[in-house]
């Protein structure tokens, strides 16, 4: 993408729109930078890990994973085709910020009507930490969503009620662990508590955000 004036701004666009993610405890564990102004750059924010909760650096993973893909739709809906390296060797990695992807835009036919409908829900996308409802996934969403997965590389595996019983248990047993762990209650009350009682100034960053309202965390373009 050249750098104008005009496309910076674009750049900022996209980077939001990523911004605008799905990540563990809304933590946003990213940094976006765009170098060159050809190539957007994901990192790690390893500052903003969860170190009890999430000690092996799983759900940071998975949560920068939905903003590149935020990131990959938000080009496919302004016409790019979002050239992707995962996990690509760098000797600019930092520590506290390793190199997740590398995305390149090249210009590309306009996007699918599957892809626009993707990228619109992206701002309809909020934090609910209310109980599930008892309602039944219906049969066709659930094949829906092993398809999607399926075309990301990954697997969704339905599990039956007998499964799922014993699953909820031992996710149960682990969740009165977690909790009875100290450090664990101030990290979780340290990222779900609301600015009004947090102690923490950043802590209203932290709430759900639209990707036009707010600025992610990220680093400014350069080149």
């Amino acid at each position: 993408m050249p750098s104008s004036s005009e496309e910076r701004l674009e750049a900022r666009r996209l980077i939001a729109t990523a911004g605008a993610a799905p990540s563990v405890h809304n933590t946003q564990p990213w940094r976006f930078n765009v170098h060159g102004g050809e190539t957007v750059r994901l990192q790690a924010d390893l500052d903003r890990r969860l170190t009890v909760a999430d000690p092996r650096g799983r759900c940071l993973h998975i949560s920068c994973g939905a903003a590149l893909l935020n990131l990959r739709l938000a080009l496919r809906a302004a016409g790019y085709d979002p050239v992707t390296w995962l996990l690509p060797q760098s000797e600019e990695s930092e520590v506290k910020a390793p190199l997740l992807a590398v995305v390149r835009p090249s210009r590309s036919i306009p996007p699918s009507d599957e892809e626009r409908r993707l990228y619109d829900a992206i701002t309809a996308r909020h934090t609910n930490r209310r109980p599930f409802s008892g309602c039944i996934v219906p049969r066709p969403i659930m094949h829906e969503l092993v398809r999607a997965a399926r075309s990301e590389g990954a697997d969704l595996i339905v599990v039956d009620t007998r499964t799922s019983d014993a699953l909820l248990q031992r996710i149960g047993m682990a969740d009165t662990q977690l909790h009875a762990d100290g450090d664990y209650r101030t990290e979780l009350a340290r990222w779900t508590s609301s600015p009004a009682t947090c102690p923490s100034p950043n802590c209203a960053s932290r709430s759900p955000r639209s990707p036009t309202a707010t600025k992610p965390s990220m680093a400014s373009p350069t080149g």
